[in-house]
């Protein structure tokens, strides 16, 4: 049989060989109560996707006979990881931790499929784990301002991809705000500065890749990298700088412009998004490129993860969850072969 897709694609897929799972009105969904939060998950998935509201019950009160999808958290495996088997008797959905389970239920509810009469899930044994901890997406609330629907929803959907931080970008000043002009040696100056303020406060300090420049930077600060792909102008050079300073400590954001930033162009005959990233954005080059081969010298372990960016720049008509059908393609970017 072909194997499902599954977005973002996971570490292991593979047919179990059996017929599908076939889900029913009367299919329960067996779970303690303690993770209820992952049962309501499921539910809202499943009533979403095929109408149908699925039971649930405790595992003390399900036959052991009855077929049924389980849910667990096992507590053995990598953070945020799970397993999903699938068999014509069962579903089981185990993950390592809370975060692990939820995604093995996004996973599960991608699965569902029409079939005659009724509803299934094909038979698959899937086994999956993250990369990277951060998978992030970015949404430019300073440019244009959206209600908190718009904001939640697009939480709602891109956690479906598996992203897991949201980051709210505010602009003090930008490419249509004033700046005042600063020579590179006072830049540098004013970044150690801040980096140093900001840690001792508790904070980390996370600053675009042109900060790496800085001599003294605090040791905790995260790099963003929002060059290309194949970077240019020695964009990785200033990127090294994070990963040079403490190395066991350094760490980079991955953001390439041309790869995964939500506001350019995916179809040429699109009315919305931006071509300056290196033109229209393919689905090959959201989809292909590798986080640890964009700056040079820089190891799995220096890269806290990836973040897809959505600048609010178009103007009046562009809303967050213009970029959702984008986001589905630049998931896989968030990390390679991830939860």
């Amino acid at each position: 049989m072909a194997l499902p897709s599954v977005v973002p694609a996971p570490a292991s897929i593979e047919a179990d060989g059996s017929a599908p799972f076939a889900l029913t009105s009367g299919t329960p969904i067996v779970a303690a109560a303690e993770i209820a939060d992952a049962t309501e998950a499921l539910q809202s998935l499943i009533e979403t996707r095929t109408g149908l509201r699925l039971d649930t019950r405790e595992p003390a009160d399900s036959a052991a006979d009855a077929r049924a999808i389980v849910l667990e958290i096992a507590g053995d495996g990598a953070a945020e990881s799970y397993r999903l088997d699938v068999t014509e008797a069962s579903v089981i959905v185990s993950g390592t931790d809370a975060a692990g389970l939820f995604y093995g239920v996004q996973t599960l509810g991608q699965l569902v499929e029409p079939a005659p009469g009724g509803w299934q899930i094909p038979a698959v044994r899937i086994v999956d784990a993250p990369r990277f901890a951060y998978r992030g997406v970015m949404l430019d609330v300073a440019r244009h301002f959206h209600d908190v629907a718009t904001v939640k929803a697009y939480i709602d959907r891109t956690s479906a991809l598996k992203f897991t931080h949201l980051h709210l970008h505010l602009h003090l000043t930008d490419d249509q705000g004033w700046r005042l002009g600063t020579s590179a040696e006072d830049y540098d100056c004013f970044i150690g500065r801040v980096s140093r303020l900001a840690a001792s406060l508790g904070k980390t300090p996370v600053a675009w890749h042109e900060a790496g420049t800085a001599t003294d930077l605090e040791p905790t600060t995260v790099g963003q990298f929002w060059g290309y792909v194949e970077p240019i102008d020695g964009m990785d050079a200033k990127a090294r700088g994070f990963t040079a300073v403490g190395s066991d400590q350094g760490k980079l954001i991955l953001s390439p412009a041309d790869a995964i930033y939500l506001d350019m162009k995916f179809d040429a005959d699109s009315p919305l998004g931006l071509t300056w990233a290196r033109g229209v954005t393919t689905a090959r080059r959201a989809y292909e490129w590798d986080p640890a081969e964009v700056v040079d010298g820089v190891a799995d372990e220096q890269i806290l993860g990836v973040e897809a960016p959505l600048w609010t720049s178009q103007g009046i008509g562009f809303t967050p969850l213009d970029g959702i059908p984008w986001a589905v393609e630049v998931a896989a970017g968030a990390d390679r072969g991830d939860a």
